[in-house]
Parts: structure tokens; sequence; C-alpha cells
């Protein structure tokens, strides 16, 4: 229980700042693999058809996501409930894209999915503050 509690807090490996180290580039190569998965994964499926029920999915795991970061933040960081509060662009988008992709708001789509592409694009390229530890520990995971 207290490698979990450690790794939820990110207190392990060594604290400093790891942007454009392996730890950086590792997590890169793995979010790029497990899109070029899912998105193989949902051709075979649809024969190349809408990829409805991966994006449904993904929109679903997202928001049980972003509330449960919220309670380990809540519990184990004892971060208050207003510094929990989506109130900037990132976490705003964390939870407005899937709301989107899951009512399938045509404007929604066209106004944030951009937004949300080249937000993910800006916090690999400039990820100050997120690449803290040399070990891959929750606030790392949550950030990305």
């Amino acid at each position: 229980m207290e490698l979990l509690t450690n790794w939820l807090k990110g207190n392990m490996g060594t604290p400093g700042d790891y942007s454009y180290r392996p730890i950086h580039w590792y997590t890169i190569a793995a979010i790029a693999v497990i899109t070029i998965i899912a998105v193989i994964w949902q051709l075979q499926l649809n024969g190349g058809k809408k990829a409805g029920k991966l994006i449904t999915t993904i929109a679903w795991i997202q928001l049980v996501f972003e509330i449960g970061w919220r309670l380990i933040y809540l519990l184990f960081h004892h971060t208050p409930w207003a510094e929990l509060w989506p109130s900037y662009p990132c976490n705003l988008g964390g939870i407005l894209i899937p709301l989107i992709a899951l009512t399938d708001w045509k404007t929604g789509k066209k106004m944030f999915y951009l937004f949300a592409l080249v937000g993910a694009v800006l916090t690999f390229s400039i990820p100050d503050g997120i690449f803290t530890s040399n070990v891959f520990v929750f606030p790392i995971f949550k950030s990305v």
C-alpha cells in the first residue's frame, strides 16, 4: 500500500526537471504506440468505418479519469476543491472534449478538437513542470 501511496503522491524517483530526458521520450513513444494500436484495432473492428465505439470508450475513460485524479489529489495531496476545479484550458478540455465526443456535438467538435490537439502537442513540446521525476509517477501520468 505504501508503494501505491508514494506513486500517487509522486514520491518516487529523484525529483528534478526531466524535460527532454529519457522519461519524456519514453512517454511520447508509449503514447504514439498506444494511439497506433488503437487506430489499427478500430480499423480492423469496423472495416475502416466510423470510429464510434473507440471514441465513446475513450471519452468515458477520460471522464472517469478526470473525476478520479481530482479525488486522488483531494485525498492524497490534500488539495482544496477550489484548486481542483477545471478552470484553465487544459483541465477544462479534459472534461469538455469527452462530453463533446459523447454527445456528438458537431459545432463543439469543430471548436474544441483542434484546441485539444494543439494543447496535446504543446504539452510534449514545452513540458514545463510535468516531468518532475525520473520515474513515471501519477502526477506525470495525470498531466500527459
